[in-house]
């Protein structure tokens, strides 16, 4: 490190580009910290902002001040994604474990992890919001690109926006109206409930909102959505704390704040006439992602018009059977991705199933249920219902928690999906014979069977990487002596690889190489005599280190591996 300090920024800069991950500075926040210094900083376009947090249990005590002291005006000079992060110091996951720069040096991650002092949510909101002001105004006027947090599958810390205060909040609209992302929390701060907005740009918003007894808020969240109808592509809506008000409670509030909202004369951002009554359509969205929503407040705002013109293609909900039930009677249902995470009540996967039989093209399927027991015995029908978007279906990505997949309905599915490129299941076997079957997946590119792994030391993965590595090969030795070895499968996974750090890994990859020369000569058993093949000569199984199959799984033709790796892209 004390080498490295020595070189030029810009060398430094190149040379962390092309670094895999060498131990003295995989730590991307020792790495920032050490080069705060340096005379002419990187040219960062993404910061991140790293709170930590005990999930559930609030915030852990930060210094804010300690933290932007040393984030100086040049290491913002060329800011274009701001991003917030909450995190549990004790997760493997933390923030700066998420990326390394890339070989691309194209975007770079500067994490600052210098926070010791005292702070709560309130606290939080009105300091960070300070600090966030005096950076933002200081960037060059539309400048700005995405204010967003980092998205996390993470159940401890389900943050889907970050909380600013009014001022932050009117900073960005004035200055920064170049965003094409943002996502923010509409708490008691937006209480200037007619506040002016203006993001013509604007392409993915993410709302959360938690109090329900101030018609502020819902008047803040229909302006916005007023404000960028006509580009909104993407919209996360999320409730929180909805267990402590009843649904037809809310109901009845948002409806009232609505038909206020319509009628109000001081909140006109589009110059149009104040008598006239306005609505919001939302003609252009195609992902829409709402949690914590129950089926009576999505068909209101069917009801109301807004989401009546949306063609959505890629959802994702928790009550997913009423959305399908609702916009299929509202419309054509010209879903693509669809992303049902079943947790907080009971689901019969029949009654899944059924809907998924009321449309057709899916490409992607990824269902998250911790009752799987429950939704497990309802296989079958939802099963029939995928099999109506066999022509399709591109993605499988099946969590159930416990409830392992038999080889027989692997090679079932695979018969009736010939498309499918990308599955997760969770096998009862660790590696079934099926996946290398051309027979069964002509086009398989990835397989992973999640079961799973207790973490794995990096320096002592031997044991299982070689037990896993030659049960690869035995199954790739089966196939050729078969006739029926898939020449498309490319990665196997076991356990979630793309979880871990310096140390630990929480599971294992493999890629299949084919057509190298010098590979191993691999021995193919045919009836009682042993013989060389060719074919096998040139296929090698190697283990993927964690960052390689990161970056690969990025590169499998857009294809995200939705319960590992962050799920909500940023649009623009």
């Amino acid at each position: 490190m004390s080498q490295l300090l020595q070189l030029p920024a810009e060398l430094i800069e190149h040379t962390l580009s092309f670094i895999e991950a060498p131990d003295d500075i995989f730590n991307i926040s020792k790495v920032s910290r050490r080069l705060y210094n340096v005379s002419t900083p990187f040219r960062y376009q993404t910061l991140v902002v790293a709170i930590p947090s005990r999930g559930v249990y609030g915030y852990i005590k930060w210094n804010p001040q300690k933290a932007f002291a040393k984030v100086s005006e040049p290491w913002y000079r060329h800011l274009k994604h701001l991003e917030i992060s909450y995190y549990r110091p004790d997760e493997p996951y933390r923030p700066w474990k998420l990326r390394i720069p890339g070989v691309s040096g194209s975007e770079v991650r500067a994490v600052n992890h210098t926070y010791t002092a005292a702070s709560m949510r309130l606290l939080n909101l009105e300091t960070l919001s300070r600090y966030l002001l005096g950076m933002i105004e200081r960037l060059p006027q539309g400048q700005l690109r995405s204010f967003t947090p980092i998205i996390r599958d993470d159940p401890e810390i389900e943050v889907y926006a970050v909380a600013i205060d009014i001022v932050l909040f009117m900073c960005i609209s004035a200055t920064q109206n170049n965003l094409t992302s943002l996502a923010i929390e509409v708490n008691a701060a937006f209480i200037a409930d007619c506040t002016e907005c203006d993001f013509p740009h604007l392409k993915s918003l993410g709302l959360s909102r938690a109090r329900f007894h101030a018609h502020a808020e819902d008047h803040a969240i229909l302006s916005l959505l007023y404000n960028c109808q006509n580009t909104l592509i993407k919209l996360v809506w999320v409730i929180t704390e909805f267990a402590s008000w009843s649904a037809a409670e809310y109901l009845a509030l948002f409806r009232e704040a609505y038909e206020e909202w319509r009628q109000c004369e001081r909140c006109c951002q589009s110059g149009g006439d104040p008598a006239e009554q306005k609505s919001i359509v939302l003609s252009k969205l195609k992902t829409w992602r709402v949690y914590n929503m129950e089926g009576d407040f999505i068909q209101l705002l069917y009801d109301m018009g807004i989401m009546k013109g949306a063609s959505v293609a890629n959802f994702s909900l928790t009550y997913v059977s009423e959305f399908l039930d609702m916009a299929s009677e509202n419309g054509d249902l010209k879903l693509d991705v669809l992303l049902p995470r079943l947790f907080q009540q009971r689901h019969d996967g029949g009654v899944l199933g059924s809907h998924l039989m009321t449309f057709r093209g899916l490409t992607t399927f990824a269902l998250q249920s911790q009752d799987s027991e429950f939704f497990g015995a309802g296989w079958g029908m939802w099963f029939d219902g995928l099999k109506c978007h066999a022509a399709s279906l591109r993605c499988l990505n099946i969590s159930f928690a416990g409830l392992p997949i038999s080889q027989t309905r692997l090679t079932h599915l695979g018969m009736s999906c010939r498309n499918l490129e990308f599955v997760t299941l969770e096998m009862e076997d660790r590696l079934p014979f099926g996946i290398l079957d051309k027979t069964f997946f002509p086009k398989l590119k990835y397989f992973r069977n999640p079961k799973q792994m207790y973490p794995i030391r990096m320096d002592d993965v031997s044991g299982p990487q070689e037990d896993l590595r030659l049960l690869i090969d035995s199954n790739i030795c089966e196939a050729l002596a078969d006739g029926v070895l898939s020449g498309t499968l490319r990665i196997v996974a076991f356990g979630s690889p793309g979880v871990g750090d310096i140390s630990w890994v929480s599971g294992l990859a493999f890629r299949i190489e084919r057509g190298l020369e010098g590979s191993p000569k691999v021995s193919v058993v045919t009836g009682n005599e042993e013989s060389e093949s060719g074919e096998a000569a040139s296929i090698r199984t190697r283990a993927m280190t964690r960052l390689e199959y990161m970056d690969a799984m990025k590169g499998l033709s857009g294809y995200v591996d939705y319960f590992d790796i962050a799920p909500l892209d940023t649009v623009g």
